[in-house]
């Protein structure tokens, strides 16, 4: 093992040191990330409820995303789920929606693949479509599940 490794804090203490590898690092606050040699980060992630990793990183910040589009915060609290755009007064469906779908698969793509995204980092149609095995999927819906978690995407 050689180089560094992002670590992102996932815990909710405002301030984080690593008390398990000596590195006296410190992390402020929930989502914060610092660059670790590669063989305490692998010691690091033996507490993935404290830290982890960029790619399981993105998938936590997909899945807070999709459970904020899914279920917006007034209706969470009230614990009424969406089904198809209405409210149903029944606990969110266990199928993920359309566009939690295309979040899904836009979760999927290689960044670094000119075929999977633009210049732009927008994920590209055809790229979906092959991840979700699904020639339906519209130009639109793209554009709104994008949307949703682009800031995920290009903040970093």
């Amino acid at each position: 093992m050689s180089g560094e490794v992002k670590v992102f804090y996932v815990g909710n203490k405002p301030i984080k040191r690593d008390t398990v590898t000596g590195s006296k690092q410190v992390w402020r606050g929930h989502g914060d990330c610092r660059l670790i040699p590669e063989a305490l980060a692998q010691r690091m992630f033996d507490f993935p409820d404290v830290w982890v990793n960029e790619k399981t990183f993105s998938v936590l910040k997909l899945g807070e995303a999709a459970e904020r589009i899914s279920v917006g915060p007034e209706l969470r609290a009230t614990g009424i789920g969406l089904s198809n755009g209405s409210v149903s007064g029944q606990p969110a469906s266990d199928q993920p929606s359309r566009e939690n779908q295309i979040i899904e698969a836009i979760s999927q793509l290689d960044r670094t693949n000119k075929d999977h995204v633009t210049a732009q980092g927008m994920p590209k149609l055809e790229a979906v479509r092959t991840i979700m095995n699904d020639e339906s999927v519209e130009k639109t819906e793209l554009n709104a599940a994008w949307a949703a978690v682009k800031h995920l995407y290009l903040e970093s």
